[in-house]
């Protein structure tokens, strides 16, 4: 007998991509579940992993809990929350096939159910259709200009001034600017909320754009500035090329939309793109993306692969597609055991809910940091302990360097096996201990959670099959030595192909703005991201060199360290997630 009853958790609640991309799951499960309440649920179907946060295993004891990536599982491994998520999800659901690729590498088993999008929102409009021209005329934009659309929100919600690197805005930034300075025709039009650090900067490097929305003079927009998917169809249909340039993705959405609408596209090689879009609308730097643009306006070459990314999305992207692979996947789940008394014990669940959410965990107070440096002094290592506890004490937190008395964690990093706070270390069993690992101690592990500096060394250790049950990637920053001399303007950083322990090396050349030449078939993209270009094989490593280097300024100005205040935020999450997680394995 397969799952019948299912609970629908919600999405973001902003009526953004999340919220869409649930009220479609709603849709497509119509006829193949009834949608009931938790507590008479046989399964949880959850589209973003974060509101599963405020339960815990009892609450869904007896269930089935199925979750949609919504973000790349690569980019999961680097939130502390994610642990939490994945102690209670039992299928995860792949949104795309990158997707479904990265939970593989992981060793996470999922499911596949593509990304869909609404026929009757989007579609295709001529650009003499009414509802386009009442809009260019509305928003005063131009008919002599070559429109570069762009709707991905470009600024961080927590402070609404620093950019948003997912969506790549200081990519968008330099693309339309180098155009723009080369004497291109080129107008960036934007639209949706959150566009106040984009539109700053192009306002200050004086490249033309037009805003569809309302000038909140920097306050938050959210409420305003959340379009109509139906304007948004329009918007589609006015502009000349929707420019894609996030670092990462789960969809976006705007691949799909792009592709309904016939609109023409470029992005970087992100999720959804390698499905639905030809190769020719990838790009993988600046100059690249300015070469193709130019093209583009001379010749309109992008045009003649608007058709086949519409019937791409056609064929394997909408609401039947979806639907038959989640009746596949809710067919295959047999309903599990459920005692007598569930309705009450249900309703007990969320009463304990309630007050989880009523008292948030008790606050980092004291950490105990334990690493010895190394031998030769100042190495990035030692630095980058030695600055994480001067970020935690800005924090409001006390570091302490043994043992002596009881603190919130243990973080370990270099610790001798004659050190002699070993024998004390071996006897904690509630203080959660979370290690730093890199490559001078690549197989030291903690049982409450390893932190890994790069993807590729945690899948590197995978593939041995050593890889501990709780682990994360934390990129450590390494901060520039001081009184360094400065990079020489030819100054590359080459990874050399088959090295897992690169990240630190990556680190330090991109705290000295210099850019980096690493190996394609390797995962070192999420920490070069556009500071660099990826090679294949030698006489193409060459080019990647020449290239960097005769664009040095602009990798410079791509290249984004990782930060000390995100480390230091992600561990102190961190700790009482693992302080949770520890009480239910005592529980059993």
């Amino acid at each position: 007998m397969a799952i019948t009853r299912l609970h629908l958790t919600a999405g973001d609640s902003v009526g953004w991509a999340i919220d869409e991309d649930m009220r479609l799951v709603r849709e497509s499960l119509a006829g193949v579940c009834e949608i009931t309440s938790l507590a008479r649920a046989q399964a949880v179907h959850c589209g973003w992993w974060v509101n599963l946060l405020p339960y815990s295993r009892a609450d869904f004891r007896g269930k089935h809990v199925i979750c949609s990536a919504e973000n790349p599982p690569y980019y999961y491994v680097t939130l502390p929350e994610f642990l939490k998520a994945r102690d209670l999800v039992t299928t995860w659901i792949a949104r795309s096939r990158e997707a479904a690729a990265q939970f593989s590498a992981l060793g996470i088993e999922s499911r596949y159910a593509p990304y869909t999008f609404d026929p009757a929102i989007f579609h295709p409009l001529p650009k003499d259709h009414p509802e386009v021209a009442a809009l260019r005329q509305k928003w005063r934009i131009p008919t002599d200009r070559y429109l570069i659309a762009n709707f991905h929100r470009d600024t961080e919600g927590a402070d609404l001034q620093s950019p948003k690197l997912q969506k790549g805005p200081d990519l968008f930034l330099e693309i339309v600017a180098r155009l723009h300075q080369e004497g291109a025709p080129v107008h960036a039009l934007l639209a949706g909320p959150r566009r106040f650090w984009l539109r700053r900067q192009l306002a200050e490097r004086g490249v033309p754009f037009s805003f569809v929305g309302e000038d909140t003079q920097g306050r938050e927009d959210l409420a305003v500035n959340t379009l109509p998917r139906t304007m948004l169809n329009v918007l589609y249909s006015l502009g000349d090329l929707h420019l894609v340039t996030s670092r990462w993705e789960g969809g976006p959405q705007s691949v799909l939309e792009s592709a309904a609408t016939r609109s023409p596209i470029l992005s970087t090689a992100v999720g959804l793109a390698h499905e639905v879009l030809a190769p020719e609308c990838l790009f993988t730097s600046v100059r690249q993306a300015c070469e193709l643009v130019r093209s583009d306006i001379a010749t309109g070459f992008l045009r003649g692969f608007v058709e086949a990314h519409y019937q791409r999305v056609q064929e394997h992207h909408t609401e039947p597609v979806l639907r038959a692979h989640l009746a596949a996947i809710y067919g295959s789940l047999a309903p599990l055991e459920q005692r007598s008394g569930a309705m009450l014990r249900g309703l007990r669940r969320l009463a304990a809910r309630a007050r989880r959410l009523l008292l948030r965990p008790a606050p980092v107070r004291t950490v105990a940091i334990l690493h010895r440096p190394a031998p030769e002094p100042g190495t990035a290592f030692d630095r980058f302990f030695a600055a994480l506890a001067e970020e935690l004490g800005r924090r409001g937190c006390r570091v302490r360097r043994d043992l002596e008395e009881r603190s919130d964690a243990c973080v370990l990093g270099h610790l001798p096996p004659d050190d002699a706070l070993r024998p004390t270390l071996e006897t904690l069993h509630d203080m959660p201990v979370i290690a730093f690992l890199d490559d001078a101690a690549p197989d030291r592990a903690s049982r409450a959670c390893t932190l890994f500096p790069s993807l590729d060394a945690l899948l590197h250790v995978h593939r041995e099959g050593n890889l501990p049950p709780r682990a994360l990637v934390f990129t450590p920053p390494m901060t520039a030595v001081p009184g360094e001399t400065p990079p020489a303007a030819d100054d590359v950083c080459v990874v050399a192909e088959n090295d897992p322990w690169a990240a630190g090396r990556i680190e330090q050349a991109m705290s000295r703005g210099v850019p980096v030449v690493y190996p394609r078939d390797s995962e070192y993209r999420s920490v070069v991201w556009f500071g660099g270009l990826p090679y294949g094989n030698a006489a193409e490593r060459e080019d990647r060199l020449a290239e960097v280097r005769a664009e040095y300024a602009t990798y410079q100005r791509m290249a984004v360290p990782a930060s000390l205040a995100t480390v230091a935020d992600r561990l102190l999450r961190l700790i009482p997630i693992c302080r949770e997680l520890a009480s239910h394995d005592d529980a059993g």
